[in-house]
């Protein structure tokens, strides 16, 4: 759990640090990243959560990864 917590503390800096540059592409892929950790750590509704940032942005830039996220939220019931 602190493992979990470290790698999302590292991500948070990332995050903010992409928003103060307005750099989406680097938001989506931060987010979708946090969505992951968060996952595999079984906090499947905060995973969702930082999918759907990651979904909006990912296809507001245009990011091929946008494919995947969605499949991510689908697969939980979250997108239809």
């Amino acid at each position: 759990m602190e493992e979990l917590r470290d790698g999302l503390a590292a991500l948070d800096a990332q995050i903010l640090d992409a928003h103060a540059f307005g750099d989406e592409p680097r938001l989506a892929q931060l987010y979708w990243d946090a969505a992951q950790k968060l996952h595999a750590g079984a906090r499947t509704n905060e995973a969702c959560f930082f999918a759907v940032q990651a979904y909006a942005l990912a296809l507001s830039a245009g990011c091929r990864e946008a494919t995947e996220i969605r499949s991510f939220l689908h697969a939980l019931g979250r997108e239809k």
